[in-house]
């Protein structure tokens, strides 16, 4: 159980986003802003109870008069970080450079997807292995090679893959780092995680699983995406509900970030990228 998250919902401009996947009948919840409260189906419904950055996502099976209730918890850390409790299990995902180290009552597994540094930081997982040293940390070859330079131990999984961690499925799905741009190859290994057979997070990529997806946690900004291909990606997979993710793209402090493929590009040919400041002067 999560306490006292210390993580504050970034505030992103995704009403359009929003407002077209609704449209589609899609439904966006963005954690520290519920995007809506009952979403119902023939024999089952889905409800979403919301308080600080945390979004309850249960799924009620109504049998005469017994109910019975599954109830995945999703709390939003920062940017790609997120918490997932399902059955017992505590699922940490991506903990970067932009996610605080959260404080957890309990950890049983930590995903990473690929090893850019907004997705995985030694330095974060470090602390949260001291604190949680049988917490197991569970990713693809790539952050593997990573992980043992950083003298941190970690369980391989192969794409296509699925284990069983306290009774939650995990599946491996896909291999490619979505493309910045074709001058800037990407070597990065890219593991999207299916969880329990509900929630899919792609990581970097807009990979569309083989199978049905209930919850997206949906990537809305980045150098190797814009709101088009992620609305085209939400319709392709097609979930009932979206989390809007790899959102501090769209912050000043991440600026940097946006900026780096195009100087990269850019400057060999001789065309130099002077960025200015917002206020900045600058003669030519």
């Amino acid at each position: 159980m999560m306490h006292n998250a210390t993580a504050k919902t970034i505030e992103t401009p995704i009403v359009f986003t929003t407002y077209l996947l609704e449209v589609m009948g899609i439904l966006p919840v963005q954690c520290g802003l519920l995007m809506g409260s009952l979403l119902t189906e023939a024999y089952s419904c889905s409800v979403f109870r919301q308080y600080d950055n945390t979004a309850h996502l249960c799924r009620t099976s109504p049998l005469a008069a017994i109910c019975y209730t599954s109830c995945m918890k999703v709390t939003k850390i920062a940017h790609a970080c997120m918490v997932v409790e399902e059955a017992g299990l505590t699922i940490l995902i991506d903990p970067g450079m932009f996610s605080p180290a959260p404080e957890l009552e309990k950890l049983d597994v930590i995903l990473i997807t690929h090893d850019h540094m907004d997705h995985y930081s030694p330095e974060v997982l470090k602390t949260l292995l001291a604190k949680h040293p049988h917490a197991e940390v569970i990713t693809n070859a790539g952050v593997g090679e990573k992980l043992q330079e950083a003298g941190i131990s970690f369980t391989s999984i192969a794409d296509g893959e699925r284990i069983e961690r306290g009774g939650v499925s995990i599946e491996s799905h896909g291999t490619q780092h979505a493309l910045i741009h074709a001058d800037l190859p990407m070597h990065s290994q890219n593991t999207g995680f299916m969880i329990a057979d509900r929630l899919f997070y792609p990581g970097d990529a807009l990979y569309v699983p083989p199978k049905p997806v209930e919850i997206l946690a949906l990537p809305v900004a980045g150098p190797w995406t814009k709101p088009a291909e992620s609305i085209d990606y939400a319709k392709a997979v097609h979930p009932k509900i979206v989390i809007p993710v790899h959102d501090a793209m769209l912050t000043p402090e991440a600026q940097g970030f946006n900026y780096s493929a195009p100087k990269t590009v850019l400057e060999p040919l001789g065309i130099e990228f002077r960025a200015m400041d917002n206020g900045s002067v600058e003669e030519f």
